[in-house]
């Protein structure tokens, strides 16, 4: 029985060891953009824009690992706040998906790869913050 309550808010979730992993490809994307910025001076502004792609993208997979990864001690707690967050994190994405449209329309743009990118972002931010802020309340 007590096995079974253990399995029942494993949810998947990467190992512990994973938040390092996360947090050291986040800070090494961050640190080649600002090096590739300084390096790549001379190349033309399509090659500039692919690297910072590349780096915003590998950025935001290091954030993924790192917000999907289990907590040291995971117990119904901090399973009730994993999903709490996850529930504000929806409510953002939600509201920010209805407004966002309507932005563009208003001040006649349109979308590029890099603000959905940043969105992306964004939203993960969102659920990592959340979390630990929650968490931080509850103890």
């Amino acid at each position: 029985m007590k096995q079974n309550l253990k399995n029942q808010f494993r949810m998947g979730l990467l190992s512990n060891n994973f938040k390092k992993i996360g947090l050291a490809i986040s800070i090494l994307a961050i640190a080649a953009q600002i090096s590739l910025i300084f390096i790549s001076q001379n190349e033309s502004k399509t090659q500039k824009e692919i690297i910072k792609t590349i780096c915003s993208s590998i950025f935001t997979l290091g954030l993924f690992i790192f917000a999907f990864s289990k907590e040291k001690f995971e117990d119904e707690m901090i399973y009730f706040i994993r999903m709490r967050s996850m529930a504000l994190t929806l409510l953002f994405v939600i509201i920010t998906g209805i407004l966002s449209p309507i932005l563009y329309i208003v001040f006649n743009e349109t979308p590029t790869i890099r603000e959905t990118q940043g969105f992306a972002t964004t939203v993960i931010l969102q659920y990592i913050a959340t979390f630990y802020l929650q968490k931080m309340i509850k103890s």
